[in-house]
């Protein structure tokens, strides 16, 4: 059995992981309000669960191609889906309402986003000329990068059946996008650039660079600024602060304890905090780069292959069992309920404003 963590060492490691156990809220909004901003046509999207998603790639400051989507892998769920994964805890449900005051961009206002890109590309292609380089006015779709995101296989299943199965899904995702890579779209004007000398590379990347000193439009400034609102900045931080809040107090501090000394009998010592799984996993995946004759876009060994799949439904299973006899969903989901629900209602008022201010 892994030796327990003394209460005052686990307290201070979970205020240290909290940041990243902090409660999605505005992904959404951020996202689209940060393509705007950057003149990137089709990124506006956002994944189910509201957060960006991590497989998406894109374009080097200095404008080299974009990383290959599948060198770092995206972290895998903390467990296979709970049957009540789709129902929101009532701080999400508030920002959920926040955020979906804001909409999503109609085909129109895309559109209309991607003339605007044209129009600021045809003016840097006037400047580029003017310092004796050559430019194609073009809006490249960043969208393009991004995997398509595949159903939860064996959904209908229990848990540990699902887990036994395909683990949590994550070797078999990065499988497939080896397997079919996404298609990278084509900037014409990295072809006029590899044409180029290295100075002459690097001068023409300095004048693009330069050329492309413009602020964003008006209304998308506006639409940032909201959220440097007082009232944004407290609530965020707030919701943040709660997150450590209920991370600390001593049901969660017990039940997290708990569940990492079952996952310790189980075989699987190095892990103390839910979510870590991603993290190892990741790993795994990655130590295949280690592998004799590795090749960058190629599948691994079968026999490797194999073996990772074997580890990832072994940790699954024993992380949906420990889960099962902790009741560890329910017990996770009594505390945030009752810390939640006490700071919605506190907070209203707040709230309220929160939904008009994205909403105009």
């Amino acid at each position: 059995m892994k030796p327990s963590t003394g209460a005052g060492e686990l307290r201070q490691a979970l205020v240290a992981q909290a940041p990243t156990r902090r409660i999605p809220r505005l992904a959404m909004l951020a996202a689209t309000f940060g393509c705007l901003a950057m003149g990137v046509v089709g990124c506006a999207g956002t994944n189910p669960a509201g957060a960006p998603d991590p497989s998406s790639a894109v374009s080097d400051d200095d404008g080299e191609s974009p990383v290959e989507a599948t060198s770092s892998p995206p972290v895998a769920p903390s467990s296979a889906t709970p049957d009540n994964a789709s129902e929101p805890s009532p701080l999400e449900a508030a920002w959920a309402r926040i955020s979906g005051a804001a909409g999503s961009l109609s085909e129109e206002e895309t559109d209309a986003l991607r003339a605007k890109d044209l129009e600021r590309e045809e003016l840097i292609a006037v400047c580029m000329a003017a310092q004796g380089f050559d430019y194609v006015p073009a809006v490249v779709d960043q969208s393009a990068l991004k995997n398509p995101t595949s159903a939860v296989q064996g959904a209908d299943l229990d848990p540990i059946e699902r887990a036994r199965q395909f683990g949590y899904g994550f070797i078999d995702e990065q499988v497939a996008a080896l397997e079919e890579p996404p298609q990278v779209p084509v900037d014409p004007n990295e072809a006029i650039r590899e044409l180029l000398s290295p100075g002459g590379a690097a001068q023409w990347t300095a004048a693009r660079a330069e050329c492309d000193i413009a602020p964003p439009p008006v209304e998308v400034a506006d639409d940032l600024a909201k959220f440097n609102d007082p009232v944004f900045q407290e609530f965020d931080q707030d919701s943040t602060d709660l997150a450590v809040t209920i991370a600390l107090d001593p049901r969660s501090v017990t039940l997290e304890s708990s569940w990492s000394n079952c996952l310790s009998d189980a075989g699987f010592p190095s892990f103390t905090f839910m979510g870590e799984q991603g993290n190892y996993l990741s790993d795994l995946w990655e130590s295949r780069r280690d592998l004799p004759g590795w090749v960058e876009g190629k599948l691994p060994d079968p026999a490797w292959l194999q073996d990772v799949r074997a580890q990832e439904i072994a940790l699954a299973v024993a992380d949906e069992t420990c889960q099962k006899d902790l009741d560890y969903v329910a017990r996770t989901g009594e505390v945030r309920r009752e810390y939640e629900s006490a700071f919605v209602a506190e907070r209203s008022d707040d709230i309220a404003y929160l939904e008009q201010l994205f909403a105009s």
